[in-house]
């Protein structure tokens, strides 16, 4: 598999002309990263532990064995691949180390919608390496009924309302049947075989105010289902970055959300936190900005998330990472993009460690590939992790691809190997719980270059 920066030959010249810009353009070097499967002549082993799962349209998961674990030496040589059995599990057994390179592949679909991602980890503690989450969602274990659903309220809607709680995988298209009502035609709603139907929850669109929002719940498919907007919200206070371009307010009822924009200026959120099930508010900042070259756009930006669980009962804060950081990223990442370098360095940029680069292509046979590699702020990003049985590096497209590369972090400050600790643990709860406790403070900054 080519490396990310040897099938950029379209960005190139933009880089150049954009390091020229920066004032940048030398290559920072950087040191090999450690790693791999270490003391091999050792007759000591150490398992790596890992489950695949799929999730559900019902909210749950089932085992997967469509992926596998591939395991590197320190100079990123495959040097053992791992399947799952039956119930997802992988146990791959390797020669003792505290540390590995390795990659979680997934293969979900054929033909055209065949969807390869791709994982990688430099630098990765042995041992349990959490739960892996396959793109292709089951409808095993589940029941399902499709339904049509009328949401109505006593005002003017201008755009569709927001639905939550149904099948979100299943395309829907609200059409306008009245001046303050819209009708949701198949709609799918799943439930866990003999469970009890999910809570369906609707509200006004995120940029329309004033803002209302209802639910329905205890409630028969086979009926006629609709949800009055009838509810307002109750005010409370946040401080929002001046700085950002926007901001949201995310109100998480489960596995299900709702949200608006809020407007940078105000100091005041509308929660409908007397909702069933509702557990937790996101706020969110964010801030970017394109450059446009020929085809290619260069996108940079900040943002900060923060979550907190019900009930909200104090002011919440949220704050832009410093815009000096994006810039040397940016910087960093362009210069890397035009040397001939594996090697990145990016010990500069402040109060960040963690280091994501991601590659996303539209296959010439009309699938897509997606290859991410996370390590530390200073390393190598390495060639040839894919298999060449996948087949990929021949249906590559160069001149549909796109490039993310991110400084991420929880907290106000978190190491690499922090990042991954909580990786792993938080891989076992469910989706709101990620967002909480120790990971309750998200921020990040990113350069985004696609054509």
């Amino acid at each position: 598999m080519k490396t990310t920066r040897r099938i950029a030959t379209p960005f190139l010249i933009v880089a150049s002309s954009l390091l020229v810009a920066c004032g940048g353009g030398s290559d920072n070097g950087g040191s090999n990263n450690s790693g791999g499967t270490g003391n091999a002549g050792s007759n000591d082993t150490v398992t790596l532990s890992a489950t695949v799962i799929h999730p559900t349209v019902c909210n749950t998961q089932v085992p997967a064995t469509n992926a596998e674990l591939v395991v590197y030496d320190n100079n990123w040589a495959i040097k053992s691949r791992h399947t799952p059995d039956a119930t997802g599990k992988i146990n791959a057994v390797i020669p003792k180390t505290d540390f590995v390179n390795i990659s979680l592949i997934t293969n979900d679909g054929e033909g055209s919608a065949r969807r390869i991602s791709v994982n990688t980890f430099t630098q990765h503690p042995v041992g349990d390496l959490g739960i892996f989450q396959t793109a292709d969602v089951s409808a095993d274990g589940c029941e399902c009924q499709t339904t049509n659903l009328t949401v109505t309220t006593g005002q003017w809607l201008e755009y569709p309302p927001q639905l939550i709680g149904y099948n979100s995988n299943k395309a829907i298209a609200p059409h306008n049947t009245f001046f303050n009502s819209y009708e949701f035609n198949n709609v799918e709603i799943c439930r866990v075989a003999g469970g009890n139907w999910p809570t369906l929850y609707a509200a006004t669109h995120w940029s329309e105010t004033p803002r209302t929002a209802g639910y329905l719940s205890n409630y028969d498919p086979s009926d006629e289902l609709v949800i009055d907007l009838e509810y307002s919200p109750t005010t409370y206070s946040a401080n929002f970055d001046p700085a950002a371009s926007s901001t949201s307010v995310m109100h998480h009822f489960g596995d299900a959300y709702i949200s608006y924009s809020a407007p940078g200026s105000s100091s005041d959120i509308e929660l409908f936190d007397n909702f069933p099930d509702f557990n937790a508010v996101s706020l969110r900042v964010y801030d970017s900005y394109s450059n446009y070259y020929e085809n290619i756009e260069v996108r940079q930006g900040r943002t900060q998330r923060y979550t907190v669980a019900a009930p909200y009962s104090s002011t919440v804060s949220v704050t832009l990472p410093d815009s000096e950081e994006q810039e040397k990223l940016m910087q960093a990442m362009l210069a890397w993009l035009s040397s001939d370098s594996n090697n990145y360095d990016l010990s500069n940029i402040n109060n960040f460690e963690t280091f994501f680069a991601t590659l996303t292509a539209t296959l010439t046979d009309g699938s897509s590939y997606t290859q991410t590699f996370y390590g530390p702020n200073r390393g190598v990003i390495p060639e040839n992790v894919l298999p060449t049985d996948y087949g990929v590096e021949a249906l590559l497209n160069e001149e549909s691809l796109t490039f993310y590369f991110s400084m991420i972090r929880y907290g106000e400050r978190q190491s690499y190997q922090q990042y991954l600790a909580s990786s792993v643990t938080t891989s076992r709860l469910a989706l709101t719980e990620r967002l909480l406790g120790n990971r309750s403070q998200y921020s990040s900054i990113f350069v985004d270059i696609s054509q």
